[in-house]
Parts: structure tokens; sequence; C-alpha cells
């Protein structure tokens, strides 16, 4: 309701998701794939996310009502159930659904991995390798033309960059940064 409130169009609105995914069978028919995609909150039933979690749909459904002129949604996600071995979460989708949030102009998505692709955590950093990336090239690492700014395009250079081979060392595994 804030954002919905106080976001005009002149406004640039970051958010940011780390956490997990989930997936499960399409109850509406409204997903190409058969396959409903969800963020997952704290608190969610992994048994029941239909009820629980917040959908793909929802979630254009809410940023659909944010007024701002730019939004900026950095996912550091992929779709699972849980936590697969040593703290990569399994996926296996078809649709990108980064592109079905970022559909409205102005919107844009950088997301952590390919739908296809594991995003990894290390325990050594206490989070997601993509988040780590992230902070380090908001702090400045990212601002390649050292004009004392650090653009959108600057911070996905230094993701795509950077967490690939940070990912290959941890895990000998591929994850790619999406732009969407």
């Amino acid at each position: 309701g804030w954002l919905f409130q106080n976001a005009t169009k002149n406004s640039t609105v970051l958010i940011y998701f780390a956490g997990h995914g989930g997936l499960e069978s399409d109850r509406t028919g409204a997903e190409s794939d058969g396959i409903s995609k969800y963020l997952l909150p704290w608190d969610c039933n992994c048994d029941n996310l239909y009820a629980s979690a917040l959908s793909n749909t929802e979630l254009q459904q809410l940023l659909s009502t944010v007024k701002a002129g730019q939004v900026i949604f950095f996912m550091d996600s992929c779709y699972a159930a849980g936590v697969m071995a040593n703290g990569a979460r399994d996926i296996g989708l078809v649709d990108d659904f980064s592109k079905k949030i970022a559909k409205d102009e102005g919107r844009v998505v950088i997301a952590s991995a390919k739908p296809n692709q594991r995003s990894w955590e290390d325990e050594s950093i206490g989070h997601g390798i993509f988040t780590y990336h992230l902070l380090e090239a908001l702090s400045g690492k990212a601002d390649y033309d050292n004009d004392g700014y650090v653009s959108l395009w600057e911070v996905y250079k230094y993701l795509q960059n950077n967490v690939p081979d940070s990912v290959r060392k941890l895990s000998r595994s591929l994850q790619e940064p999406s732009l969407a």
C-alpha cells in the first residue's frame, strides 16, 4: 500500500527479494508451462503454496499498482520447494518468470540465474553469491567508467562478470544472472 500511495511517475523504486521460490501445478490455467511459480515468505505453508505464497500473477498485479516511472527488481531466488545439496536450489522451468514481471514499460528485473539454472548460496558469506556481488556492485565496484555513479547497466555487467566465476569455484556449476 505504501508504494501505491507514495510512488509517482517521477519515482524510481528498487525492490529486492532473497529467498526461496516454489513450484506447483497451475490451478488457474494461466501458466503456459502448467507450473505456477511462487516467492515463499517466511511463514508460507509449503504444502499449500496457492494459499500462502506470493504467485507470479499476484506479484505482477501488485507491481502494476505502483505508478513509478521505473521499477527495478533484484531477485536472488529460484523456484524450488527447498534447498538442494550444499546450498543449491533445484529448478526446471520453461517460462521465464522475470520476463513476465518486466513486461510493463519502465520495469526491469535482474535475476540471480536463468530459469534452467540453480541459484547458489555460500555459507562463508552468509547469503547468495548473487547478493554478495550485488552489494559489491552497488558499493562502487561496478563503476566501470569512474564517474562516481553506478548505472543499472554497470551493475548488470558486474554481476555477469563475477557471479558465474564465483559459482564455478564453489560448485563447478553454471549460474548466470539474467536481465528482463
